[in-house]
């Protein structure tokens, strides 16, 4: 066979090109400089054949076929429109593509850029770094770890959410999503792509509005069965200090003996959510807590001390497993440790705690600049407040509803 032919184009004809001893060229006879390599084995490539500065020059556009790496011949009749373009401006697209070859090549994988995610910006900036972390390794570097970053489309972020979706964790997706999402934004603002695959692509789970508050049953259900629930003792005080202290998951999963003193638990800035440092007055039912998670620290510096090791936290996605392998602890509609604190503040305002009282002891962040200077000021009506929210609480696991009224006239 001759070491050239030429046949007008279409996946028929190409497909019928049969191997020669020698490799040749089958140009197509509708566009000047368009063929298509076939080598003894049997491997078809598209070329390009050009004049660039008055010298001939060939590219290799890519291999026929279909599949990753490979181009369709719509694909190919694309890539030689951009190649001719290129020429027309004056530039040499042959170069050009050898360039963005290199670079490619050189391009972060995902796992390289998640692991630069973390440490550059996770670690340094979000608190809840773990979570981002903990994200990263479950769903997303086991599926596209070792691809490039600037090779992942939109259709691999939404194969990548369906996914999860499928399994019945429409609300993981939404997170794995939102992880995602902030990835690629970091790393078109570090330069090292020029693109998201997030972009047009909408959170696939349905979220309910964050309004969820336990009524007096599920008060009750809750405290009286985690008495029997298959969970650590330790996990079994956090969860009843949440709710007594109405303070975050993380915070209180991190609260360390040395923070507590003379009746006062203090969250340092490194473990408060607005970097703030944080006092709240230790009400007697909180104490009855602290009592009994001391019996059983065995001189651990934590409060509530994994019982997996010695000196570590409980992991806070450990909780949310404890509390829906135990059935929601008997209640009926889903609901989650964050609920706890919404709980205890809505029941504070409703015993006559003001609004204002109530954001001191959550701890919302507070604009003013004043405020970093006033972080004992307010000790007292906090200190009031928590112990009307803790004999309402007494009230409630008793079912003494005259208690209840006591206690919101004693305002």
């Amino acid at each position: 066979m001759s070491t050239t032919t030429h046949i007008r184009w279409n996946d028929r004809a190409i497909k019928a090109l049969k191997a020669g001893e020698q490799r040749y060229v089958a140009w197509d006879v509708s566009a000047t400089g368009r063929g298509l390599r076939v080598a003894p084995s049997g491997r078809k490539s598209f070329v390009f054949a050009y004049r660039f500065d008055g010298r001939p020059r060939m590219m290799t556009i890519g291999p026929y076929g279909s599949g990753a790496g490979k181009f369709s011949l719509a694909a190919a009749n694309s890539a030689y429109a951009t190649a001719e373009s290129r020429l027309e401006q004056g530039r040499d697209p042959g170069a050009e593509l050898v360039r963005q070859k290199g670079d490619e090549r050189a391009s972060e994988t995902v796992a390289q850029l998640a692991a630069e995610y973390i440490v550059r910006y996770a670690k340094p900036n979000k608190k809840s770094w773990r979570s981002d972390e903990r994200i990263l390794s479950k769903d997303v570097l086991p599926r596209w770890g070792q691809r490039k970053a600037n090779q992942i489309k939109r259709r691999d972020v939404i194969a990548l959410l369906d996914n999860i979706v499928d399994r019945g964790s429409p609300i993981s997706a939404n997170r794995t999503f939102a992880v995602v999402r902030k990835v690629f934004a970091w790393a078109i603002s570090r330069d090292l792509i020029e693109n998201t695959p997030c972009g047009g692509v909408k959170p696939p789970g349905k979220e309910g509005r964050r309004d969820r508050v336990l009524n007096d049953d599920e008060i009750r259900s809750f405290w009286n069965n985690l008495e029997t629930a298959k969970m650590s003792r330790q996990l079994v005080l956090a969860l009843r200090f949440m709710l007594i202290t109405v303070q975050r998951k993380s915070e209180v999963l991190n609260a360390s003996w040395s923070d507590i003193d003379d009746g006062w638990w203090t969250i340092p800035a490194a473990d408060a959510k607005n970097g703030m440092p944080h006092r709240l007055w230790v009400s007697p039912i909180a104490s009855e807590i602290l009592d009994e998670a001391r019996s059983i620290s065995k001189g651990s510096l934590l409060v509530f001390e994994s019982p997996a090791k010695h000196d570590a936290a409980i992991g806070t996605t450990s909780v949310n497993y404890a509390i829906r392998t135990n059935g929601n602890l008997g209640i009926a509609e889903p609901w989650t440790p964050h609920d706890l604190r919404r709980t205890a503040a809505s029941r504070m305002t409703s015993a006559g705690v003001s609004r204002f009282e109530v954001k001191k002891i959550l701890n919302h962040a507070d604009p003013d600049i004043t405020a970093v200077y006033d972080r004992h000021s307010y000790d007292e009506e906090k200190k009031q407040a928590l112990e009307v929210w803790g004999n309402k609480l007494r009230a409630i696991l008793s079912a003494d509803t005259a208690d209840i009224l006591r206690f919101r006239n004693a305002r």
